[in-house]
């Protein structure tokens, strides 16, 4: 059973795109929770991904793993428009897809519409996003990614573990500054080694 079939709600990159978009524009967010702070978090989250679009380099070792893609794939990336770390993995998705054409077919599914999927794929008991889970054109489940890049996911423990309590907002300006410092490396390598286990 494919999984266009399965989920009707499904969105292409473009239409994503166009969906936070529209979001910002009315001064709303995706999801139950319609609160300032996470109507602000979704204006960012645009600026973010333009940014990103606008200034991504493939490394080599993503281009050659891209390149090396045998079959095609179905890449379904659980998300919201409010969060930071989708902001930062998906427009690397999306040229992903875009140097892959044909071989990767990149889908959005909002994760508060699809429960059962989402908890199928829980990081540490959480609903923690984006996730990206890749099927086989057939339908048929390969493997999962996600919600960050296991060295920032090592730090965010870090700083959870630290002594002196951290309020949610500083750790998050703390985990947007290393995506800022980062420059998307670590996602394009993680997401390479990835690819190349595709090949």
């Amino acid at each position: 059973m494919s999984t266009k079939a399965t989920l009707p709600n499904i969105l292409d990159y473009p239409q994503y795109i166009s969906l936070v978009k529209a979001l910002v524009n009315e001064g709303k967010t995706s999801g139950a929770d319609q609160s300032e702070e996470m109507i602000y978090y979704t204006g960012l989250n645009l600026v973010r991904m333009e940014r990103i679009k606008k200034t991504f380099h493939f490394t080599e070792e993503l281009s050659r793993a891209v390149n090396s893609i045998g079959q095609a794939y179905k890449f379904v990336v659980l998300t919201e428009a409010w969060c930071g770390d989708a902001a930062q993995v998906i427009p690397v998705l999306g040229a992903i897809a875009e140097l892959a054409e044909e071989k990767i077919e990149l889908q959005f599914l909002l994760r508060d519409e699809n429960p059962e999927l989402m908890d199928q794929f829980l990081t540490n008991g959480g609903r923690s996003i984006p996730k990206v889970i890749i099927y086989k054109q057939s339908g048929e489940l390969v493997t999962s990614w996600g919600p960050r890049p296991k060295v920032l996911q090592d730090y965010m423990n870090s700083l959870k573990e630290s002594a002196e309590p951290m309020e949610l907002s500083q750790m998050i300006e703390k985990v947007q500054l290393w995506y800022a410092k980062d420059r998307t490396l670590s996602v394009q390598h993680e997401l390479a080694v990835l690819l190349g286990s595709l090949a």
